[in-house]
């Protein structure tokens, strides 16, 4: 039985997504997906009106088909969607590990493991994984001081952060800030 699950399709992209499910079932158009696949949305403040309009026809589009439909015409007609995994299902993924999103590491503690890796690359300041996770058992051993000389429980204690990105490495990476070296969640 095929499960229904959330897919996510980066760059919005109504002419491919409304196009390819016009009818009873998923289907490039004879000419391909070149036509339907130019209508991506961008990000500019210009282009979220657009997002707007899309938005509801998008999701009942996507709702009348299973996420594994839409993964195989996604691959089809060479159009960014991604099916939305658990952390284990992402950890396991082979493609993933290959990209470097996903790193292997030996741990003192509990031997291979997969841990989250490089999830944004950037030319001048290459990501390297070189150890693993820091045990959450591990307390810091000195608290830092903020700018009264007061201790801080955390890197981020007394700033307010707003983030407006729209990609995974912002907000994950903002999410290690505030909990590096606590075991209880934000």
């Amino acid at each position: 039985m095929r499960r229904r699950q959330w897919v996510h399709q980066w760059t919005p992209n109504p002419g491919f997504v409304l196009g390819v499910a016009a009818g009873d079932s998923l289907r490039l158009p004879e000419d391909g997906p070149r036509g339907i696949a130019s209508s991506r949305i961008g990000l500019g403040p210009d282009a979220l009106p657009k997002l707007q309009e899309a938005i509801g026809q998008m999701a009942e589009a996507f709702a009348r088909f299973t996420s594994d439909d839409w993964m195989e015409i996604a691959i089809e007609g060479d159009v960014s969607i991604q099916r939305v995994r658990s952390p284990e299902e992402a950890l396991s993924d082979e493609l993933m590990l290959a990209d470097g999103c996903v790193a292997e590491l030996d741990d003192p503690e509990l031997g291979r493991v997969r841990q989250v890796g490089r999830v944004y690359g950037l030319e001048l300041c290459p990501a390297t994984i070189g150890r693993p996770a820091p045990s959450a058992s591990v307390a810091p051993t000195a608290t830092p001081a903020g700018p009264t000389g007061a201790s801080l429980g955390s890197p981020l204690e007394g700033v307010r952060v707003i983030d407006l990105g729209l990609a995974v490495a912002g907000p994950f990476g903002a999410r290690c800030s505030v909990t590096w070296g606590r075991t209880s969640s934000a």
